[in-house]
């Protein structure tokens, strides 16, 4: 499984880059940070979530941030974007 990230250009929609991630079941959910230079999007593998953060800039990833056991459906990122909340539920 492929999961995939495009961003564009919202005057002309054209294709700008695109980040992918193997062995992945989905994309749950993605924020951006206010000064525009990174994502942060919620990944789902088959055991547990995490976030991945790439640089709209370098096209590269920056890191990963693990920890969630299931779907993240939510992530905000404060005004000044130095912290990061993510939400998901929790199985018993």
């Amino acid at each position: 499984m492929l999961a995939e990230l495009k961003t564009l250009d919202l005057a002309t929609g054209k294709e700008i880059q695109s980040f992918s991630k193997k062995n992945i079941r989905g994309v749950t959910a993605i924020a951006i940070t206010p000064d525009g230079n990174r994502i942060l999007c919620g990944l789902k593998r088959i055991f547990g979530s995490y976030l991945q953060v790439f640089n709209l800039n370098t096209g590269t990833e920056e890191f990963t941030l693990s920890g969630h056991t299931d779907w993240i459906n939510a992530i905000a990122i404060t005004h000044n974007g130095q912290k990061a909340i993510s939400a998901s539920e929790i199985k018993h």
